[in-house]
């Protein structure tokens, strides 16, 4: 089998040499034969254009016609070798299309299929390339989602569905400017208020106990207080005048007598005035204490007020039922936060 593929190889190489060098003798042959018929056509067609006379114009007629002949038969040549090349051309592409497949099978060689794939793999070179350089980009950059705001349903567990009416207090600062008393909106900044009051009144009535628990409170109200005072005073005024009198007489008189008199009704004076300063004390700080005490009392029953005022406001604008989570929302919702009530 080897020996036969060996004997085949051979045969065809010499067919293909054979062939190659009978083409490009018949090639060869066909140009000179052109090539000659164009010169003597050329020739004779310069001959009958000269001017020499009538038996130079015989001369050249007959020079012309054998000129014309040769160019003839070189054209019939021309022609001829001309279809013999097209034929030997389409016999060589043919052989080659029927004996390729056979001459590539033997000697191993490459297919044009095989030779076309070429392009294929040069593309895949430059997907390859495209990657990597697309692979060289920053990674794109993905910004980072906002926070989302917390509800106040998320934050009370109270859902707008049971605010009702109340959700009003979403409104502008300048509709609850302009809006009227008796409207939602107008009620809602009533109740506004009554809160600020009500946080006003119940830091002032804080103060106010503070500074009652620093008082002493009195052992009898202030009014006994006064009523031993103006007495006090009284026996002040009566040994103050006494203490005069005596003074003039012991000025006027050696008695003894009067002198000790005096002396007593000036220690009597003395007494009288320390325990009317007694009782002075004694009923200033009674009475600050009692007025502390009716101040803390005041706060307490306006606050109490208040309280009750919100409640009617706020009853007045909802259309539902007001629970302390419902009160809680809708001041957050009015800006009534703790921290920004001083």
């Amino acid at each position: 089998m080897a020996l036969l593929k060996k004997t085949l190889q051979s045969a065809a190489v010499s067919v293909m040499c054979l062939g190659a060098a009978s083409m490009a003798v018949t090639l060869v042959t066909v140009d000179v034969v052109y090539a000659k018929g164009e010169k003597g056509g050329d020739r004779g067609n310069s001959e009958r254009g000269g001017d020499r006379g009538k038996s130079g114009e015989a001369g050249d007629r007959g020079k012309s016609d054998k000129g014309r002949d040769k160019s003839d038969r070189s054209a019939k040549g021309s022609g001829k070798s001309k279809t013999e090349k097209s034929r030997g051309f389409a016999g060589k592409q043919s052989g080659d299309r029927k004996g390729g497949g056979l001459l590539r099978d033997l000697f191993g060689g490459k297919s044009k299929k095989a030779k076309a794939s070429k392009p294929a793999k040069t593309a895949k070179k430059q997907t390859v390339k495209v990657a990597t350089a697309t692979s060289k980009r920053p990674p794109k950059q993905i910004p980072a989602a906002r926070p989302s705001k917390p509800k106040l349903s998320d934050i009370l567990g109270v859902h707008p569905s049971q605010l009702g009416a109340l959700n009003a207090a979403n409104a502008s600062p300048n509709a609850f400017a302009n809006a009227s008393p008796n409207s939602r909106v107008g009620k809602l900044g009533a109740y506004r208020e009554a809160v600020i009051t009500g946080r006003v009144l119940e830091t002032e009535l804080v103060n106010a106990e503070t500074e009652l628990g620093d008082l002493t409170p009195p052992t009898r109200p202030s009014t006994e207080i006064a009523t031993d005072l103006q007495v006090a005073a009284d026996k002040r005024d009566a040994f103050a005048e006494v203490v005069d009198a005596l003074e003039t007489e012991v000025a006027s008189s050696d008695d003894p007598t009067l002198a000790e008199a005096l002396s007593k009704a000036q220690d009597d004076l003395a007494a009288a005035q320390a325990e009317a300063d007694a009782l002075q004390n004694d009923l200033v700080d009674a009475q600050a204490y009692e007025d502390k005490e009716q101040e803390v009392a005041d706060l307490t029953e306006r606050a109490a007020k208040n309280e009750q005022d919100q409640a009617d406001l706020l009853d007045a604008a909802a259309n539902k039922e007001v629970t302390p989570e419902v009160e809680a929302t809708v001041q957050a919702m009015l800006g009534l936060n703790e921290e920004t009530i001083e």
